[in-house]
């Protein structure tokens, strides 16, 4: 698997004695380019993976239901592309920094995370909550997913409040709340800072795509 920066030039060519079927997914957006930095730092651009089964089902799914345009087309999309950027991030084989250290606790935390953001969530209170340093814990996740257990938390966040912004009329005051980030004002920059745009724009242009 190739995970590369389509801005840069980049050349790559088989064997003469072989050929290729591959499959390509170009991808973009701040939250893209802030998944890249992360894998940037650690990694090499091929990447071996120990089942590839597993992401090429999830290629093949997301080349097909790019092939209607709905709501929940458009939502399956979204969850695949997450799920395929968290593989290569989390990925232990190919990243050298990458050791054993805190793996179940880092994966009990990142599911919490992914299950309740919408709570009130701080490092101490991860920290408290799972019984662990919180500074171990903040450099554990670091090493295994490319960011801190808050960064992790608020690009979860940011995604929560696409989905609430894509198939709803709910009011972007609310969605901040039921994201987690009560100051509206913050919600905003963070969606900016994330996406490229505030959540009033980016809900308008998307509803315009499904007209």
């Amino acid at each position: 698997m190739l995970f590369i920066n389509c801005g840069e030039y980049v050349q790559y060519k088989t064997s003469c004695q072989e050929t290729w079927e591959f499959i390509s997914i170009n991808l973009h957006g701040n939250l893209i380019d802030n998944f890249y930095e992360q894998f940037d730092k650690h990694n090499k651009p091929v990447i071996s993976l120990k089942d590839p089964g597993v992401v090429l089902d999830k290629l093949r799914t997301l080349l097909h239901v790019q092939s209607e345009r709905s709501i929940s087309s458009e939502l399956l999309s979204s969850k695949l592309i997450v799920e395929l950027l968290t593989v290569i991030l989390q990925h232990p084989y190919t990243n050298p920094n990458a050791n054993s250290d805190g793996i179940a606790e880092v994966r009990k935390v990142k599911q919490y995370l992914d299950q309740s953001y919408c709570e009130r969530i701080t490092l101490d209170s991860l920290a408290d909550m799972f019984r662990l340093n919180k500074f171990n814990l903040a450099k554990n996740f670091k090493k295994q997913t490319g960011f801190s257990p808050i960064e992790y938390l608020i690009n979860v966040r940011v995604t929560a409040a696409q989905g609430w912004l894509k198939t709803s009329d709910v009011s972007i005051v609310d969605i901040a709340q039921y994201v987690g980030i009560p100051n509206t004002s913050h919600f905003i920059n963070l969606f900016k800072e994330h996406i490229g745009e505030t959540p009033h724009s980016y809900r308008k242009k998307w509803g315009n795509r499904i007209k």
